[in-house]
C-alpha cells in the first residue's frame, strides 16, 4: 500500500444534461455515471467485512476475502500478504482497515458484466484528455457562478463532476475561490474545502465465488 494507485481512463459515453432527472439539473460530468444499485449479496458482503473487523475477529474477516486476492499496487496476493499490510499499525490495525474500506465503498460502486462490483464507482474517468487528479466532486450546494457566496448557485447532479482548472487546486497555496471548469464547457467556483478528487487512493472488487461475494482485489496507495 505505499505506491500510488495508478488511475483509470475509461472510454465511455459523458453524461449529458439531457440524460439527467429534472430534480438533479447537470453540465454533463468527467466520470461516467451514478452508482450503481447494490444487490443483497453484495449488501450482505460488505456487512460481513464490517462486522469481522469490528469485533477485530481476524478469521471471520479473511473469510471474505478470496484466498488469491490481489493487494498494495497489484503487486501481493493472499491472505498473509493482506495481514502484513496492516502490522504496522498495530493496535489500530483494524480501525485503519475500516478507515480504508469505508474510504472505498462509501461513494458507491459499478457492476460488472460479469456481476463484478468495483468501487469506488467514479474511477471511471470518460475524458482522455484531462488530468484524473484534477477532476474533483462538489459539496452540494456550493459551486457558484462567480467567486462569491452571493454568487449564483450552479447545479449539477451530485454524482457529476467537475475539472479543477486552478493551477493551487492541489496545494495549500489555494485561495478562497477555485475555478473550475463543467463538462459542457463553461465555467463555476468553489472554495477548496468544498472539492475533493474524485481518483481515490482505494480501490475494491468484489467477485461472486461459491457462497457468495469475496474480495479480489484491495489495492491503496499510502
Amino acid at each position: 500500500m505505499r505506491k500510488k494507485l495508478a488511475t483509470l481512463t475509461l472510454g465511455l459515453s459523458l453524461l449529458t444534461a439531457g440524460s439527467c432527472a429534472v430534480a438533479e439539473p447537470s453540465h454533463g460530468s468527467f466520470t461516467a455515471k451514478r452508482p450503481d444499485p447494490l444487490r443483497q449479496n453484495v449488501q450482505v458482503a460488505l456487512e460481513g467485512i464490517r462486522s469481522a473487523a469490528s469485533a477485530e475477529d481476524v478469521p471471520a474477516l479473511l473469510a471474505w476475502f478470496d484466498p488469491d486476492a490481489t493487494f498494495s499496487f497489484g503487486t501481493e496476493t493472499g491472505h498473509e500478504a493482506f495481514l502484513e499490510l496492516w502490522q504496522d499499525y498495530g493496535d489500530n490495525s483494524f480501525r485503519r482497515f475500516l478507515t480504508v474500506f469505508e474510504t472505498a465503498v462509501a461513494p458507491g460502486g459499478f457492476r460488472q458484466k460479469d456481476g463484478a462490483m468495483h468501487f469506488p464507482y467514479h474511477t471511471q474517468i470518460v475524458a482522455k484528455d484531462v488530468e484524473p487528479y484534477f477532476v474533483m466532486h462538489v459539496t452540494p450546494g456550493r459551486l457558484r457562478a462567480g467567486p462569491s457566496r452571493d454568487a449564483p448557485q450552479v447545479k449539477i447532479a451530485t454524482y457529476a463532476s467537475v475539472y479543477c482548472v486552478d493551477p493551487h487546486c492541489l496545494s495549500d497555496e489555494a485561495g478562497d475561490w477555485l475555478e473550475v471548469q463543467l463538462a459542457d464547457g463553461g465555467s463555476a467556483y468553489a472554495p477548496p474545502d468544498a472539492l475533493r478528487p474524485v481518483v481515490s487512493k482505494y480501490r475494491l472488487i468484489l467477485e461472486e465465488r461459491e457462497g457468495g461475494y469475496r474480495v479480489t482485489v484491495f489495492v491503496a496507495g499510502d
